[in-house]
């Protein structure tokens, strides 16, 4: 028991020191840097998800569509998200072309060290 606590306690003070002293929730998708301005990147963790860069602002996005559940795919053309199942197109804030959809799900997310995390709860 002892060696679990003493475990314990040398793994906070490793983590607390490499993160600068408090904790990142989240999952890790990408580095800011990574992104052009309007860029749309592609993760999957829990659920597909859609990362949009708009002029130093982020949206996180579920990918999945809200009729359906397809996966979407963005079309960068049109700057539109389409579902491959049944065709219903989103805009690039997540509200669907037709309104009778509700809009994708949106994702909270933190930016730490340059690293983009997303709140997948």
């Amino acid at each position: 028991m002892f060696m679990w606590i003493l475990f314990a306690m040398i793994f906070s003070v490793i983590y607390i020191n490499i993160y600068g002293g408090e904790r990142v929730r989240g999952v890790k998708t990408f580095n800011v840097k990574e992104f052009k301005p309007f860029d749309v990147k592609f993760f999957a963790y829990k659920e597909p998800i859609f990362i949009i860069h708009k002029k130093g602002e982020y949206l996180v996005l579920s990918a999945l569509c809200t009729f359906r559940r397809g996966i979407l795919n963005y079309n960068a053309e049109d700057k539109v998200f389409e579902c491959p199942v049944h065709g219903e197109k989103y805009d690039l804030n997540g509200n669907p072309l037709n309104k009778k959809l509700p809009p994708l799900k949106k994702f909270s997310f933190t930016i730490k060290g340059g690293d983009l995390y997303v709140i997948m709860e």
